[in-house]
């Protein structure tokens, strides 16, 4: 029989902490979860539409006290899945730096630990607008409309790393075609991704002519601005998605054709990443191991 326990996980997690709620509902007790800082609820809101009563203490100082009592029973529903914000910045981020006009995604996840990304965009001068687009078992949805802009380099926010976390390799990319230096620091759990993405994401620039320092927690991008990305160079994906995918969405601004070693794993999180890739009007070649 699982007991009920009280967790201040040593680093922020959503997945540590959704393991615990999940592992409680089934324990004796009430099992409770100390967040360092506030972690993505998806979890907690999810548990809610099946009719789990879940309480959450928000502090002053650290993220909130999340509780789940055992013992409660879930009802059936028909669940709707918000899109996917992490997916849905390949899109925007190519919108904004190679498009020809507005593109506008549809059905995106509005949740305040998911935003991060789009705050950043827009703190760098993008034209990025949203409007709401109904809901989704629990979570609001929000269509996404993003026009080519000119950006500029900023001092990422800190407090925005949590809710952008997965989509720091592409606002890496971002950072690429902005004028002026971005730099992103208290990211130290890019280390341990799929990849080690501080190092992924500076081999990522640098090979293809930008010029990026490596930080123990984050990196210094010096953007290309109006000069633009020179592009040209192979990026070795590390068996990681998210990286894979930037480097072709650079790929498709950059004065020369970038290419990516693997993207088999791209279709494990987005299998219509290359098809979205093509209505935005980027030119993708696939080599015959790839097409097969």
């Amino acid at each position: 029989n699982l007991k009920a326990i009280r967790y201040a996980p040593p680093e922020a997690s959503a997945q540590v902490k959704s393991a615990i709620m999940l592992a409680g509902l089934r324990a004796d007790g009430v099992t409770v979860v100390e967040e360092k800082e506030a972690t993505r609820d998806h979890t907690e809101r999810m548990l809610r539409a099946f009719g789990v009563e879940v309480g959450v203490e928000e502090r002053t100082h650290g993220g909130p006290i999340v509780s789940v009592r055992g013992g409660q029973s879930l009802k059936a529903l028909k669940a709707e899945v918000a899109g996917d914000p992490s997916s849905a910045a390949f899109a925007l981020a190519m919108a904004l730096i190679a498009g020809e006009g507005a593109a506008t995604v549809t059905g995106m996840l509005d949740n305040r630990t998911r935003t991060g990304f789009i705050d950043a965009a827009q703190a760098m001068g993008a034209d990025l607008r949203t409007e709401e687009d109904g809901q989704a078992t629990g979570e609001d949805t929000v269509r996404v409309i993003a026009t080519p802009s000119r950006l500029r380099g900023i001092a990422l926010d800190s407090a925005l790393v949590p809710s952008m976390i997965d989509e720091l390799p592409i606002f890496a990319v971002l950072a690429a075609f902005a004028d002026g230096k971005t730099t992103v620091t208290g990211a130290a759990e890019l280390r341990v991704k799929e990849s080690d993405r501080i190092k992924a994401i500076c081999a990522m620039l640098s090979v293809n002519g930008v010029q990026v320092e490596e930080l123990p927690d984050g990196f210094i991008v010096t953007g290309c601005g109006a000069r633009g990305v020179p592009g040209g160079g192979t990026v070795e994906a590390r068996h990681d998605h998210r990286i894979a995918m930037s480097a072709l969405v650079m790929g498709s601004a950059a004065k020369t054709g970038v290419s990516v070693d693997d993207i088999a794993m791209i279709a494990t999180s987005y299998p219509e990443f290359f098809d979205h890739m093509t209505t935005l009007g980027a030119q993708v070649e696939k080599s015959e191991a790839e097409k097969s």
